[in-house]
């Protein structure tokens, strides 16, 4: 794609000119909902300003809630209510609809990953955590706001942005958590041979033993306390049907001989669990409350083997549950690795979709702004090619009359890809045209065009053009161009010139003002003018980048008493024999044909 010179994009401070550029990320999951509603920023200011009485509020529901909160530290506590702070600061900015939101809701879930990665508590105690800081923000804003004033668009959105904010904290942060838990998994490798004591080891061998023998009671029991569960989905209880089993049977295997190679033998197959829990559309914290239902079948047999045998000491009892603890974080962490891993490849496999039917839109939107068949123009011929690259760039021709017979040829080059450019494309299109008959001079036109460009164009967005005014009955030309590669005049006298039909000022909507000339030649009988995007001479031969204008002068030669088509058609051909291209290519031959050829 082209860029604007350096001397003229870069050093310049765009932004005081009141067309500044931002780096800011728009929100990933917002689904590209937002109201344009007043009242949600006066409602930003109070959650803000809220955010330490939300938590406190919050606080109250963790200490009776959340497994293990109450052992936390003083310094912990305060982490957690920082972090908590900041997730109520971030709703306000999702309120404001402000374009930070994707950046800063990312990094904040990452550190609540790191936290959680690095503490006792395990990551759903994390989540669980923010789960709560949501309704207590609910809860202090029906208490204390008044929401009667909103819109009904207003309060749908308040609904949907506290949805949003948690699931956008909860991905990274689960990502963040699982990655560390990998790393010291695969540091540790998975055993449990010489960490018991030995009564301890036999205490695990009994409980097995025992399961073993109840399975048949034990699994139909464990499935039905999950399907009793609040929001189980139809798709979690076909899962746990054909899969629970043979998880149940791992548990097994590795109460009876956990050593590394059934530790990684187990963890493939709870990995294998994780993907299809992904693919099957079943949540990881779904998957992971089912799991933790097995505990009260676990506490208790193990329980009644402590009580009936009378020889266990109480500090084996506990090592052994302590064990069991770390079993069944093993199979959550496990499915939430190989469950993370799937669902971000089925993100990428949709995104891939989306980006390919984007551009397929963006094609024909682009082939649809071209000529739809060339002109008739009297002692002149022309051909074309527009070719795109498989991103789908901006590049673009236009031919069309004037009242009068004068001709406009038009070829550019528009900032960005996909459907993004091909509207830009559009809407220049129809700038162009729509001034063309008001102004004789290119170079007005295009200081017109770039005055609206200035103004409808967002940020980072620019055009290249070239645009020649051609008279077919006495082959005069006048040309401007801005910021475009330079085109030719391959002449065919004697001397078999080439003129250069350079740029003389900067790519169109940088700046509000731009100062661009006219110029102008006559093309005779046998002459061809060459217009072209960059594409053409940017493409990779033997690894380096390099077509120069006499390169494509003496290809224009070679092919010059061809029909306009096939020569534009040989140009290309021989500039790209044993070449890559890199970029959409466009080329735009206008060849004066001599007295003999009308």
């Amino acid at each position: 794609m082209p860029s604007a010179p350096i001397n003229v994009r870069v050093e310049t401070p765009i932004r005081v000119q009141g067309k500044g550029t931002t780096n800011e990320m728009v929100p990933a999951s917002s689904g590209g909902y937002n109201v344009a509603d007043p009242a949600l920023i006066p409602l930003a200011d109070f959650v803000e300003k809220s955010a330490d009485e939300i938590v406190q509020r919050a606080e109250r529901a963790w200490e009776s809630s959340i497994l293990l909160f109450s052992q936390l530290s003083e310094e912990q506590r305060e982490q957690i209510r920082r972090l908590a702070r900041d997730t109520v600061r971030i709703w306000a900015l999702r309120l404001r609809q402000d374009p930070s939101y994707a950046r800063r809701v990312h990094e904040l879930g990452q550190e609540w990953g790191e936290q959680a990665g690095g503490w006792n508590l395990h990551v759903y105690s994390f989540t669980k955590a923010i789960d709560i800081l949501a309704h207590a923000l609910w809860e202090h804003l029906a208490a204390n706001y008044p929401l009667g004033r909103l819109t009904p668009q207003a309060v749908f959105f308040l609904g949907r942005s506290r949805d949003q904010v948690v699931e956008d904290i909860r991905i990274p942060l689960t990502s963040v958590y699982l990655q560390k838990r990998e790393v010291e998994m695969e540091q540790t490798r998975f055993t449990l041979r010489g960490e018991l004591s030995l009564p301890g080891r036999s205490l695990l061998l009994e409980l097995a033993n025992r399961l073993q023998s109840e399975k048949d009671r034990v699994i139909p029991g464990w499935f039905d306390t999950v399907r009793q569960m609040q929001g189980i989905t139809e798709a979690m209880e076909d899962l746990l049907q054909q899969r629970g089993g043979a998880l149940f049977d791992q548990l097994l295997v590795l109460l009876q001989s956990p050593t590394s190679e059934t530790g990684e033998v187990s963890l493939t197959i709870v990995q294998q669990v994780g993907l299809e829990s992904a693919q099957a559309g079943v949540s990881f914290q779904e998957m992971f409350h089912a799991l933790q239902q097995l505990r009260p079948t676990l506490w208790d047999t193990v329980y009644e083997i402590y009580r009936r045998e009378q020889y266990w000491h109480p500090a084996e009892f506990i090592e052994v549950l302590a064990r069991l603890h770390l079993l069944l974080d093993f199979f959550s962490e496990g499915i939430g690795q190989a469950y993370l891993q799937q669902k971000e490849m089925i993100i990428q496999e949709q995104a891939e979709a989306l980006h390919k039917r984007d551009l397929n839109v963006a094609r024909e939107i682009l082939e649809s702004l071209l000529p739809s068949q060339m002109l008739t123009i009297p002692q002149t011929s022309i051909g074309a090619i527009w070719m795109p690259s498989r991103e789908i760039g901006g590049d673009f021709y236009d031919i069309f009359v004037l009242e009068g017979g004068d001709i406009i040829f038009l070829i550019g080059d528009v900032s960005g890809k996909g459907i993004s450019a091909a509207l830009l494309v559009s809407m220049v299109k129809y700038v162009i045209k729509a001034n063309a008959p008001w102004y004789r001079s290119p170079a007005a036109l295009l200081t017109v065009a770039n005055r609206l460009f200035y103004q409808d164009m967002g940020p980072e967005m620019f055009v290249t053009m070239f645009a020649a005014r051609y008279t077919p009955a006495t082959g005069k030309v006048i040309y401007s161009s801005a910021g475009h590669d330079p085109c030719y005049l391959c002449r065919q006298d004697e001397h078999h010139r080439t003129v250069e039909l350079s740029s003389q000022g900067p790519a169109l909507g940088i700046f509000p003002e731009v100062t661009l000339q006219d110029k102008r030649f006559d093309i005779s009988p046998g002459d061809v003018m060459l217009l072209y995007t960059d594409g053409l001479v940017n493409i990779r031969c033997n690894g380096r980048y390099s077509v120069n204008s006499r390169t494509l002068c003496s290809t224009v030669r070679e092919f010059c008493t061809l029909p306009a088509q096939e020569l534009v058609q040989g140009v290309l051909n021989n500039t790209l024999k044993n070449c890559e291209p890199t970029d959409d290519i466009t080329i735009l031959v206008v060849k004066r044909e001599g007295e003999e050829s009308r």
